[in-house]
This record gives C-alpha cells, structure tokens and sequence, in this order.
C-alpha cells in the first residue's frame, strides 16, 4: 500500500460543480483501480490524499499531473503506509471547514506553510509532520 499526498492550484477558475464532476468520475476509476482517498479544495488550491497499490497509484498520479486543469503541482509525501487513511472513500470531496477540527488546525496550518515559490515544501519536516497529524484525525474520527 502507498500514499501520495500533494497540492495543487487551479490552472483555471472552476465552479463547485465541475469539481464535483471530476470527483465523481475520480470515484468510477478508483473503485476499478482498488483507489482511496480524499479531495480538499478551497479557493483555487487542491489538497489530496491518494492511497493504493503502488503501481495504480503512480499511473493515476501521472494522469493528475499531465492534466491541464492543475498547475504548480506539489508531491508533499509519496510513501509506503501501513493501513488507509480513507478505506470506505472512493474520493471524498470537501472543504476546509467540512473539515473535523483536528483535521482542520492541520489544513490551516499547511496553507500556510506553503508559498507556492517554496521548492522545499515537500521536504520540509514540519510539513510532513502536519500531514501526518491530519491523516491521525481522520483515523481517531474513524474508530470512533
């Protein structure tokens, strides 16, 4: 199993439904592709959570990254996971204040930390430690 996580902007202005409309054919080809996940958007900025085998994963990626609609595509973790984040999201769409508080405080606090001019964000590790306390909500909201 692995995981991608990344940001991304808008190349274009979307509405809510062409977003929605992207999620819905994201849920056709996950659930044939054994995909899970989780689609954040606010303003012009992606935050998503892609989970997965390997292979799949990295062919879906690609698609996400050769697709016009994205610009200033981000990788902030791609890494083997032990469980998923998301096992019952074919894709999940929501925005920031949908958002579980814990979940919430984490998303918050990564916009913020990620100017678009930054090469190092994905590297960074206290970025990598917020994606980590955001993907932990979503588990203790799950077990619950």
């Amino acid at each position: 199993m692995h995981r991608i996580v990344y940001f991304s902007h808008m190349a274009r202005k979307m509405t809510a439904r062409e977003v929605a409309g992207i999620v819905g054919l994201s849920r056709t080809n996950n659930a044939r592709d054994g995909l899970t996940g989780l689609l954040l958007y606010h303003g012009s900025c992606f935050f998503q959570v892609l989970e997965g085998g390997a292979d799949k994963l990295a062919l879906r990626y690609q698609k996400i990254a050769e697709d016009p609609r994205h610009a200033n595509l981000r990788v902030v973790q791609s890494e083997a996971a032990e469980f998923r984040a998301f096992p019952d999201w074919r894709m999940g769409l929501l925005t920031p204040e949908q958002l579980p508080v814990l979940a919430r405080d984490s998303v918050f606090s990564l916009r913020e930390l990620f100017p678009m001019n930054s090469e190092a964000r994905g590297d960074d590790v206290t970025v990598r430690r917020l994606v980590r306390d955001f993907l932990a909500s979503f588990q203790s909201i799950q077990a619950a």
